[in-house]
């Protein structure tokens, strides 16, 4: 079991199954029982409506950081902080490394297979063995390689810029990005290269990434330890809310009320309330202020090539609703909404509204990314937001 995974669909199945797992004499048993028990009460009190969906979150929130606690405890953390203020180069091994060794076995697999249906007697391989490995590479190229390549290339160009940049303007200020695919998209300028004109930026982000990889990178707080970043900007939650959880928080056929199922508010509280809000807390104490984005709205409601996720829009409307670009402006403002109380919590961190930046249709390459244009409209609202931040910090610190 991948508890980390399994711990936002089912809390009490995670703490029973680690309980299993370490010995009822020691220290995390006991926090076990102790969060067993909570998790019991907070369930019942739920289902009798005796609290509010706001103490809900915050009651869930704290059994899942003890939860985590003692995962932590028991084994090593795989995606969790990596600090080690005793390393001076950041981000020195390449994390694809075996990815692309699986991409290259992979295509070392078909060839071989197409050899040997080549030179095989049989006249039908012969003819099936060039279909079949020119099929088989271009689903596998179209799902997998242009993602891996592109964001493999971006973060070694990206990084080798950093530091080029960093010796020759030291004086510039740092920024940490990490994020997804409106930090890191494919043959366009994004908000992370239109932010490098002015700032030394280091970018850990990766196109087509998801919340938990995202905020519990252990490069983000190794990074931010050694290089001590004036700002970190974080995007996180769009491929959960406009993809993977997709056929969960849409009715299978829609017909009268809420736009979304009550999964909706799963998914949000694992975006916002669980995987952020443990980023948050990490990179507390760091010196950097933390820029948070819910995205816009999209203008654009076609399929591209580059659209891997699949269109939004068109599984909204096969499933009946009315009016789906009004149930994707919910579904945006309902985001927005978690992640502007999120920031409200901690004087470090600051929300960026970026809807209604882009109007234009022509300012979309596809419904779920801005083109050249509309990245550097976003990126401008994100540069006054850095320079809002870092005078508000210099005044501060003139008036000391």
């Amino acid at each position: 079991m991948n508890y980390r995974e399994e711990l936002i669909k089912s809390p009490l199945k995670v703490i029973r199954g680690l309980k299993k797992k370490v010995d009822d004499k020691s220290l995390e048993y006991e926090s076990l029982i102790n969060l067993e028990s909570r998790q019991i009460s907070l369930r019942k009190e739920k289902r009798e409506g005796t609290i509010t969906y706001q103490e809900i979150e915050i009651q869930q929130n704290k059994i899942n950081a003890g939860v985590l606690d003692v995962i932590n405890a028991i084994e090593e953390d795989p995606i969790g902080p990596a600090i080690n203020s005793g390393r001076n180069v950041v981000y020195k091994k390449n994390k694809y490394t075996r990815n692309i060794a699986i991409v290259i076995s992979f295509g070392l697999l078909l060839i071989s297979i197409s050899v040997l249906c080549a030179f095989s007697d049989q006249q039908i391989y012969i003819t099936l063995s060039p279909i079949i490995l020119g099929v088989s590479l271009f689903i596998y190229l179209y799902q997998e390689i242009i993602v891996l390549f592109t964001n493999n290339y971006a973060l070694i160009v990206r990084r080798r810029n950093y530091y080029k940049r960093k010796s020759e303007n030291p004086d510039k200020k740092t920024v940490l990005s990490e994020g997804d695919s409106w930090f890191c998209y494919p043959f366009v300028k994004d908000v992370t290269d239109y932010l490098s004109n002015y700032y030394n930026v280091f970018s850990l982000a990766e196109s087509s990434d998801e919340a938990q990889k995202i905020l519990r990178d252990g490069d983000l707080f190794a990074f931010a330890e050694v290089e001590k970043p004036a700002i970190i900007i974080l995007s996180a939650g769009g491929n959960e809310i406009s993809a993977k959880f997709r056929n969960k928080i849409l009715y299978p056929k829609y017909e009268d009320g809420p736009f979304f199922t009550d999964y909706l508010d799963t998914v949000l509280n694992e975006i916002v309330l669980f995987y952020y809000e443990q980023a948050l807390r990490d990179l507390e104490g760091m010196g950097a202020d933390i820029i948070l984005h819910g995205y816009d709205y999209p203008r654009k409601y076609d399929k591209s090539i580059l659209n891997f996720g699949g269109s939004l829009y068109y599984a909204i409307k096969k499933r009946g609703y009315p009016n789906p670009p009004l149930v994707i402006k919910e579904l945006i403002d309902l985001f927005n909404d978690r992640l502007s109380s999120l920031a409200d919590r901690y004087s470090y961190v600051h929300y960026l509204d970026l809807r209604n930046t882009l109007k234009s249709r022509e300012e979309w390459i596809n419904e779920f990314h801005p083109n050249n244009d509309g990245f550097l409209r976003i990126s401008t609202k994100f540069r006054n937001k850095i320079e809002e931040i870092l005078s508000n910090k210099a005044n501060s610190h003139d008036q000391m």
